[in-house]
């Protein structure tokens, strides 16, 4: 493990001559003092606490005023995750115990030399690096667990779907079947059309949603097929056409009318889907003037750049970093917002089902997803 040992650190002692040798010390030892306090300054060293800049606190417990070092560092624990190492001459078990509920991570007996300073900075290191490595082990786990459950969920929502499906497609057969012996001409052609369009969508329900079923089972025979990338948006533009009306949002479509790509039509379709509700979500949250969403398809000798753009405000610079991560979400917490996983499904999909890319478009205009994806041949 590869320590980095020299730590911006801030005293609280109050004695004078202890507090002017552990600055002396520090800086033998590499380090360096931020900031040096003789008792408690509650909104100083809040102040510095929040700044990001403090890598840990030497921290006396018997201090002058209304609040011990411990009483400090129990009111900021929930705030502040810097390690505190305790200085003190005496303490109690009592004591003890109230300083374990903070985050401890050593103390420090007066009187105190070099080498022992030096041994609890060290150890106050290596335990919090081992601590961030099991926290980073964690969120992986959690991770993993939810993308279970999402897979879990979805796949029974689509045996339900599937099922409910198979009466929808008999009743469009049985509706066909009554209106060809009971109907007059005009009135049944009219029943003929509808009906007709309504089992081709049953149909294509039930395609989509064994596609979805394989997807979610990460079944590695994925299908692909030459899909036109105009009944890609034309399908978008259905699927959202009330929630566009409803929130008054205009959907474009820039696309040549044969342009095709050979790939899989649901994993592409759930990733637009995905952008495309983001975008709206965005739009609507950000309450914009101008309320558009376009999609883009431009082929290159190479690839198919597939972008998703919307008039809404862009990603904040500070989240750009963390668009794809599992768990990470822009929205406020509402019963839409999810649980974090779209992006990152997305971005797993895209990358390693069809060899492609997903990324954020950086603009100071407008805010772009890319997609790229490889132009395959059948084989």
């Amino acid at each position: 493990m590869k320590e980095n040992l020299s730590k911006k650190i801030i005293i609280v002692e109050d004695n004078a001559v202890v507090r002017r040798n552990l600055e002396l010390l520090l800086q033998a030892l590499g380090h360096v003092v931020l900031n040096s306090y003789e008792k408690i300054e509650l909104e100083p060293l809040e102040k510095d606490l929040a700044s990001g800049e403090v890598e840990l606190l030497l921290l006396d417990i018997n201090l002058p005023g209304e609040m011990s070092g411990v009483d400090f560092a129990t009111k900021v624990k929930d705030r502040s995750n810097v390690p505190i190492i305790y200085i003190t001459g005496n303490m109690d078990s009592e004591v003890f115990q109230n300083a374990t509920q903070t985050l401890m991570y050593g103390f420090l007996p007066k009187p105190f030399n070099k080498v022992q300073l030096d041994y609890a900075i060290r150890v106050a290191i290596v335990r919090q690096e081992f601590e961030l490595l099991l926290k980073k082990e964690f969120e992986r786990i959690k991770s993993k667990e939810k993308m279970m459950q999402m897979g879990e969920v979805a796949g029974g929502l689509i045996h339900d779907l599937s099922n409910f499906n198979s009466i929808v497609l008999m009743s469009f057969m049985g509706i066909e079947e009554f209106s060809s012996n009971s109907l007059e001409d005009e009135l049944m052609a009219k029943i003929n059309d509808f009906s007709k369009r309504g089992y081709l969508g049953a149909q294509r329900i039930e395609k989509l949603a064994n596609q979805y079923r394989k997807l979610i089972a990460n079944d590695t025979k994925i299908e692909f097929e030459r899909i036109k990338v105009d009944d890609l948006f034309k399908s978008i533009e259905q699927y959202f056409g009330q929630k566009f009306a409803i929130n008054k949002i205009t959907l474009k479509y820039n696309c040549e009318p044969n342009l095709t790509i050979f790939g899989s039509e649901i994993i592409i379709l759930q990733s637009l889907v995905n952008l495309v509700s983001n975008a709206m979500h965005s739009i609507v949250e950000q309450n914009c003037i101008e309320r558009w969403i376009e999609l883009s398809a431009i082929e290159t000798t190479d690839k198919l750049i597939l972008d998703v753009i919307d008039s809404g405000p862009g990603v904040n610079e500070d989240n750009i970093p963390y668009l794809f991560e599992p768990n990470f979400s822009t929205k406020n917490l509402t019963s839409e917002s999810g649980m974090g996983m779209g992006l990152s499904f997305v971005k797993s999909n895209i990358t390693q089902k069809l060899s492609g890319e997903i990324h954020y478009v950086d603009s100071d205009e407008f805010s772009t997803f890319r997609i790229e994806l490889p132009l395959k041949g059948e084989s």
